[in-house]
């Protein structure tokens, strides 16, 4: 009966060490519908950047990287068309109007993360992450154009 037990063990264990050779890792659910031209793009656009964090957002796919120890992402449609880049900038590197205006009307609430965007044309529009308020964009030169729903609650300072 010994021998019986210790067969059936061994022939259980050689069927799970086969079953578990054979598997494949399975990419991630959120990259499985990543339009391949979409990846194509990136690849062209930042062929040294090898890792990519890809996830669907508002109708489009960003891929979220690090250059140079800088955290960036670029956004693709699904045709895999570029849209726009981002890119975390120090506070500091905001355009002084953006201060002004966040110092006027947002007092005593500091700006704790600051984003350079270029969309497909080279256009450049800033995002200023103000604790407790909707982040803020504004144009290339640091006017303000508009808010966005998300409330900041982090405290970091310009990542």
């Amino acid at each position: 009966m010994k021998k019986i037990i210790i067969a059936l063990a061994a022939l259980f264990s050689a069927a799970y060490i086969s079953q578990a050779q054979e598997k494949k890792p399975t990419p991630k659910p959120h990259e499985v519908n990543v339009p391949q031209a979409a990846k194509d793009n990136f690849a062209k656009t930042y062929p040294d950047i090898k890792i990519a964090h890809w996830e669907k957002e508002n109708g489009n796919w960003e891929a979220e990287f690090k250059k140079e120890n800088t955290r960036m992402s670029a956004v693709y449609n699904d045709e895999g068309n570029f849209m726009y880049s981002e890119t975390v900038i120090k506070v500091s590197d905001l355009p002084k109007a953006v201060m002004d205006y966040t110092a006027k009307n947002y007092p005593g609430m500091p700006v704790v993360r600051a984003e350079k965007m270029t969309d497909d044309k080279g256009g450049i529009t800033y995002e200023a992450m103000v604790k407790g308020a909707p982040h803020l964009i504004f144009d290339g030169q640091g006017n303000f154009l508009k808010t966005e729903g998300k409330m900041e609650k982090k405290t970091e300072k310009g990542r």
